[in-house]
């Protein structure tokens, strides 16, 4: 063999090992290239499933457990509700107890009688803070204080005697009996009324995060499958179908 076919030889030797070594080079960084797609994918397939886990235990549980409290609290409104019909119409057939006239009377005067004293105290009140008094009419003005606190405290227990004894008349009727348990129903329904708006409230603030956790894993499932095509493009992953989580 010819110097000159030795050296075409070894040149057609020396490209080819070039060649080799860069398919080499170019298959490692495809290498690496498809093994970083295949993390990617991976980690983006497994915060679906734990986003879609979370969603249906976080809306599930949080859901049952509500709907269990308002279903509760429903019948307890509609039990107060038909009470209270029942005792409405029970008051409406019942005579009011009849009141004392003399006691009724005197309820109003005493009521009259601590307005006023309220008012000419604040007169007294009044004049001290405005005016400069001298010593003899500043102590005249504290001695009618004291007289009209004095007027008040009787006048303040004589009411509750008089109310005291007007109650002690309509305590036992039938009437007042059912108005009682008119007004306690009512109270019973306005907190049942405030728990079911809370309690509906919150069930659809669940919902929302819930479906907020669906839209996240949407979002996931779509980089996801952009992620896929990539590995498919290059000729590493045969078509497969990852879209059946939901």
């Amino acid at each position: 063999m010819s110097d000159k076919e030795n050296y075409s030889f070894d040149n057609y030797i020396n490209d080819a090992q070039k060649k080799v070594e860069e398919f080499v080079q170019e298959q490692e960084k495809l290498n690496s290239k498809l093994r970083n797609y295949i993390i990617l994918f991976q980690t983006y397939d497994s915060e679906i499933k734990k986003t879609l886990y979370d969603a249906r235990e976080f809306y599930s549980n949080k859901r049952f457990n509500y709907n269990i409290k308002i279903a509760n609290l429903r019948r307890k409104k509609a039990d107060y509700e038909r009470r209270w019909n029942f005792l409405t119409k029970k008051i409406s057939t019942l005579q009011k107890p009849e009141l004392n006239t003399n006691i009724s009377t005197s309820i109003d005067y005493s009521k009259r009688s601590l307005e006023n004293i309220e008012n000419n105290l604040n007169k007294i009140n009044e004049t001290l803070e405005a005016q400069i008094l001298d010593i003899d009419e500043e102590n005249e003005l504290i001695e009618k204080i004291r007289e009209l606190e004095v007027n008040k405290q009787k006048t303040t227990k004589i009411l509750a005697d008089l109310k005291q004894r007007q109650f002690l008349k309509i305590q036992n009727s039938d009437y007042y009996k059912t108005h009682l348990e008119i007004k306690d129903i009512e109270k019973d329904l306005r907190e049942v009324y405030e728990k079911l708006i809370k309690l509906t409230n919150k069930r659809l603030l669940t919902h929302t995060q819930t479906l907020n956790l669906y839209k996240k894993a949407k979002e996931f499932e779509v980089i996801k499958m952009k992620i896929e095509m990539e590995l498919i493009e290059n000729g590493r992953l045969p078509l497969m179908s990852f879209t059946n989580f939901l």
